[in-house]
């Protein structure tokens, strides 16, 4: 009766338990029934003399001895009465399996339904074939229900609830996991040893797969903390690992199934590297580091939105001015969540957020003071230490981002007073870029104003001390800027022709606008509104003189975002700016023919470019594309650009997403919504390779592995920037 334990031990609690819903399954439970199972898997269904079908007995395999205890194992077989045996030595026992699942009408022992998952080797009588955790779900599932198994059939009755059968098929796939593993070789006690500290731990954080983890591309994909597949566990080898070939069970990818199960797993659970955002530290203070349901909804995707909405009386003067920024946020939050269904991306994205941080029931009610009082009482009232806990929790628990890359703005009065304050960040979730923009726009100005502000000279070696002691201070990862709508830069632009100059005049510094109208001149910009439009050219030393010096000598990759068109809409400020569709993107291609040595990010705003930025980056070795940067940062654009990238540059040349997050909290959906995205389109392509021809088991002849497929998902989720940023260039 060995499979009815389940139901008779542990069935009456279980039963209470997911029909509750103050309590959940924990790992000890998910445990005791995976080590079950594993002790009913047989370890082959057809070796002549050792199965018995008319008596339903089958032969078990034990887990290989770790501590010395083979020694004094038994040499021979022991026989019991009931003609069950055992051998100790040769690692084998016989056991009894009267339990039968039903599957359409048809009855199928459950140990020959275990069995028949694996493949066997009749030859040498062993597995040789685990499988992944999803393949496991569906017999495990019929396993609970089964009345001479775990007897929980009446939690899936038609009146149960749909929470009490969603728990049940969290439980499966928990046990799945568990069991897949020990299949697959790893050790019962290592388990054991590896969960010590996990036992009262809600069962849901085992499973590998959800029970529906893609049956909704809409649905978030949120970051799990915990791994339930480590990287010493044996469902990661393949038959070219050392490992493998002292025990040989491979766990290769066999169906689309386990493929969408695996790659949603390890996209959930891999931390990022978030390569561009506009966030900063606590240390930064409240008008720098931005987060609270305030600032959430008064983020500019969100005020441009709701002035499509407005009513007349509302002007964005009287917005901006008159109104304080709670006083916004209840405008947009009636405007946009009360008045009307909150279904673009950035009101989603809001939604996503609170429930994630548990404000199921404020969400429900529509309760924004509620929401107010979460924050401030849980985290506002408490200053900088507040801040920080919070900060904390969005990096480590909810977003899964190991670190993200900030902008810093040297030419930032306010900024600049903060970096040189507190010296650097002292806080390992945020790392710093450097963002010159002025350089490439020719606000001469700015620049000029930024140099007798630090007490430098207005000349070129000036700007560049300038940006090294910036670098000194901040330590950049890398110099970035925002070209503008109008950017030219042509081959008469590059070292060659800029060479003939080597200083700044320092009256011309002191005209706002002399290179950008020199520039405008030489290029026949028409006149009117955009006639004092920035361009780079030939008259303009400060790319090619400054700039690109300075990253040549500190080796520091340029990242450029390309295609805004900033302030098509200023009355509404930074929710003014739009999209550029005629821009040239050959600029990236003079770049990095003229700048061999110097690495290149780069980022292009519009749908239309997509496509010979990907060519672009197939060509040039110092060019690392990143993200779908904002009005691309959408489902539908993520995923189409995504799938082009894959189709044409590998998993490994270019960073599937980043956020460009600019409130600390959107980092939970931003990441959410993406993973999702992301994880739906590789599960498609990757799963491209199981169709290239099959073996007689269902295998396609090009295998795949999870851990290629866990170093490809990391490489797209911040690995590939690591590994670009590091590489040499010769």
């Amino acid at each position: 009766n060995g499979p009815a334990k389940g139901g008779i031990r542990w069935g009456p609690t279980m039963k209470d338990m997911i029909k509750s819903s103050s309590s959940s399954p924990t790992v000890a439970i998910v445990f005791a029934y995976a080590s079950l199972l594993r002790w009913l898997t047989p370890k082959t269904i057809t070796a002549s003399g050792i199965k018995d079908t008319s008596k339903n007995i089958f032969c078990g395999w034990l887990d290989t001895a770790t501590d010395g205890g083979d020694d004094n194992n038994e040499p021979t077989t022991t026989t019991y009465a009931d003609g069950l045996q055992y051998n100790l030595s040769e690692g084998w026992y016989t056991f009894k399996c009267n339990c039968f699942l039903l599957d359409d009408g048809k009855a199928t022992n459950l140990a020959t339904a275990l069995a028949s998952i694996v493949s066997t080797d009749d030859n040498n009588d062993v597995i040789v074939a685990a499988r992944q955790p999803s393949a496991y779900v569906s017999v495990v599932r019929q396993y609970l229900v089964c009345p001479n198994g775990g007897n929980l059939g009446e939690v899936v009755e038609s009146n149960s609830s749909s929470s009490s059968r969603r728990s049940l098929d969290e439980l499966a796939c928990a046990i799945s996991t568990v069991l897949a593993r020990m299949i697959a070789g790893d050790s019962i006690t290592g388990l054991l040893q590896e969960y010590s500290t996990l036992w009262t731990q809600p069962m849901n954080i085992l499973m590998d797969t959800t029970p529906s983890a893609s049956s909704s591309s809409s649905a978030p994909l949120h970051f799990r903390p915990y791994c339930p597949i480590p990287s010493t566990s044996r469902l990661l080898l393949s038959n070219d690992d050392d490992d493998f070939k002292k025990t040989p069970t491979t766990t290769t990818i066999r169906t689309h199934e386990e493929m969408t199960a695996v790659v949603y797993s390890e996209v959930a659970c891999a931390k990022i590297t978030d390569v561009h955002t506009h966030l900063f530290p606590p240390s930064h203070g409240p008008t720098l580091s931005l987060w609270g349901i305030d600032e959430l909804l008064t983020y500019h995707y969100l005020v441009a939105e709701y002035f499509t909405t407005s009513a007349p009386t509302m002007s964005p003067t009287d917005f901006y001015i008159n109104l304080t920024k709670p006083q916004q946020a209840d405008l947009i939050w009636k405007a946009l969540f009360i008045d009307r269904l909150p279904v673009s991306e950035a009101c989603r994205g809001v939604l996503t957020t609170l429930c994630k941080l548990g404000l199921y029931q404020a969400v429900r009610d529509r309760d924004l003071d509620a929401i107010r009082t979460f924050y401030r009482d849980s985290y506002q009232s408490r200053g900088t230490e507040g801040a920080l806990e919070f900060s904390n929790r969005i990096f480590e628990q909810e977003a899964g981002v190991d670190h993200v890359v900030m902008t810093n703005i040297p030419f930032d009065a306010t900024e600049a007073a903060q970096w040189q304050q507190h010296k650097a960040a002292n806080d390992p979730h945020y790392k710093s870029a450097l963002r010159v923009d002025p350089l490439l726009t020719g606000d001469v100005e700015t620049v000029n104003a930024s140099l007798r502000m630090g007490g430098y000279e207005p000349t070129l070696d000036g700007a560049k001390k300038y940006l090294h002691d910036w670098c000194e201070l901040i330590q950049p990862e890398y110099m970035m800027a925002s070209t503008p709508h109008d950017f030219v830069l042509k081959e008469s632009d590059m070292p060659a022709a800029a060479a003939a100059s080597s200083s700044l005049n320092p009256d011309a510094l002191m005209e706002p606008g002399a290179f950008a109208t020199a520039a405008a001149a030489a290029t026949a910009c028409p006149p009117g509104e955009e006639a004092m439009s920035s361009l780079v050219d030939e008259n303009c030393d400060l790319l090619t003189q400054v700039l690109m010096p300075v990253c040549q000598e500190r080796q520091l990759a340029l990242a450029l975002k390309i295609g805004a068109h900033r302030g098509i809409n200023p009355n509404l400020k930074s929710a003014g700016d739009g999209l550029a569709v005629e821009v040239d993107l050959q600029i990236l291609a003079r770049l990095c023919r003229s700048y061999p040595k110097v690495k290149f990010l780069a980022t292009v705003l519009s749908r239309t470019h997509q496509q010979e930025a990907c060519v672009l980056a197939s060509k040039f070795s110092n060019l690392h594309l990143y993200g779908c940067w904002w009005f691309c940062n959408t489902p539908s654009m993520i995923a189409d650009i995504t799938t082009m990238r894959i189709e044409l540059l590998g998993p490994s040349a270019f960073t599937a997403q980043h956020s460009d997050a600019r409130v600390l909290d959107q980092l939970i959906y931003k990441w959410s919504h993406s993973r999702a995205v992301v994880a739906k389109v590789l599960a498609t392509e990757f799963g491209k390779l199981l169709d290239h021809g099959n073996d007689d088991d269902g295998s396609g002849c090009w295998q795949v592995t999870r851990a290629q497929v866990r170093r490809d998902v990391q490489r797209l989720l911040g690995g590939s920037y690591h590994e670009f940023m590091k590489k040499k260039l010769y």
